[in-house]
């Protein structure tokens, strides 16, 4: 072989082992970047913690079928929520309400008839639990209570006939019943709004108003803060 033939075989030799060297160093680059990307730590939305005590107050109107009218009725509760998903959630309400009507009636008597007038306040305690339809983590939810109702009646009575007026009868009573309610609730700044139609019912059983079933149809809406 000559010894240009022989230069030149060591010429190529000595490239293809660079050539070589260059790519075992790139196939050695290349997993570092990756695995880094790999371990880098992905950026996730923190978690909605579900609190674990809430208070609130509502307005409404209720409606009652006994022919006593409407009512404004205030109302405030407090409560749990309780599990993870803060679905279920035991509370206390406290509402009231005050009925008016008044009435004409006929009597022996009183040939052209007298006019009386019913008041009636009450003053309800319903402890309830509340179960929420979807997980507290989503914004909006459709929510169902119910529970019994404890409440304090005052029944003021009062009437005129030929121009004179009767003596004012009061009297107060202990009343039961029940209530359910539904609505929807909704994240708001840093509490929940809601809005719900609560179906209750009271019996009645006092001198003035005799036994009677009250039953109150108020819708109502709300907000709640939570901790």
């Amino acid at each position: 072989m000559s010894r240009i033939g022989s230069r030149t075989w060591r010429v190529l030799a000595l490239a293809l082992i660079a050539s070589g060297a260059a790519r075992a160093d790139d196939e050695e680059g290349l997993p570092e970047p990756l695995s880094e990307a790999a371990s880098a730590p992905v950026a996730t939305a923190a978690p909605i913690r579900t609190p674990r005590l809430y208070v609130g107050a509502s307005i409404g109107e209720g409606f009652a079928f006994a022919g006593l009218g409407a009512s404004l009725s205030p109302g405030i509760e407090a409560g749990a929520i309780l599990g993870a998903r803060g679905r279920l959630q035991p509370f206390l309400g406290i509402q009231y309400a005050g009925f008016h009507t008044t009435r004409t009636a006929s009597d022996p008597a009183f040939p052209e008839g007298y006019r009386w007038e019913l008041a009636l306040s009450t003053l309800t305690v319903a402890p309830g639990l509340r179960v929420r339809i979807l997980p507290w983590q989503e914004r909006l939810s459709p929510e169902l209570s119910a529970g019994p109702v404890f409440a304090l009646s005052e029944a003021v009575v009062s009437g005129e006939a030929l121009g004179a007026a009767f003596p004012e009868t009061r009297q107060t009573r202990a009343a039961g019943g029940g209530f359910v309610s539904g609505g929807i609730v909704g994240r708001l700044g840093p509490g929940q709004l809601e809005g719900h139609v609560t179906l209750s019912a009271l019996w009645l059983d006092g001198d003035l108003t005799g036994p009677v079933l009250l039953p109150t149809v108020t819708p109502a809406i709300g907000y709640r803060v939570s901790r």
